[in-house]
């Protein structure tokens, strides 16, 4: 299996919001969301490389929570600054501070709406938006998101400086709004 960097996930699972609105501003205003994910890996030629599914939580400010529940089982959690991996198929735990210095993707669509628009190149409607960085970021070259209303879908698309894609698609649940507590570690036999 290829492993993504931490940060690729991130930076993908706080991009939700609402039609009716610009993409990026209904994002801001957004609190929380819960849900399935399926995540792709595709050349920049179009094979598929992987697949993966889970569930997902995320709350503002700082929290996450991705679970891949096939083809493997890992979860990964931000709590604040924060990252913790942990993959049961291999007995594995690792942590590592998320700092200004190893910036996210997450932490920039996190960012001001200024401060955003002095960063990247933005196209931006009230179902899709294209975040185009003006300098080099280790996350991505391109990040794409687009919003079905009717299904609660969201389609999004992350190409990196090598051309290859990752795309997510998140089913939001409405009927789950996570709390703090589901994003602690939970215990493990294994370090």
């Amino acid at each position: 299996m290829r492993i993504f960097p931490p940060s690729v996930f991130v930076c993908l699972l706080f991009v939700a919001g609402a039609a009716g609105a610009d993409v990026l501003r209904v994002f801001s205003e957004r609190q929380g969301m819960s849900g399935q994910f399926i995540q792709r890996i595709v050349t920049p030629e179009g094979e598929l490389l992987e697949t993966s599914e889970g569930q997902f939580s995320l709350l503002r400010p700082h929290f996450m929570r991705w679970q891949i529940e096939s083809p493997d089982q890992q979860l990964l959690i931000v709590n604040e600054n924060t990252l913790t991996q942990i993959d049961w198929d291999l007995e594995v735990v690792s942590s590592r501070a998320m700092t200004p210095d190893n910036r996210s993707a997450l932490d920039w669509l996190m960012a001001p709406a200024e401060e955003l628009e002095q960063t990247f190149d933005i196209t931006s409607s009230s179902r899709q938006a294209t975040l185009i960085p003006r300098e080099q970021i280790s996350a991505f070259e391109r990040l794409e998101i687009e919003f079905e209303a009717a299904s609660l879908r969201w389609e999004l698309s992350l190409t990196d400086s090598a051309g290859q894609i990752l795309t997510v698609t998140l089913t939001e649940d409405p009927d789950v709004m996570p709390i703090r507590s589901d994003f602690d570690t939970p215990p493990t036999d294994f370090k």
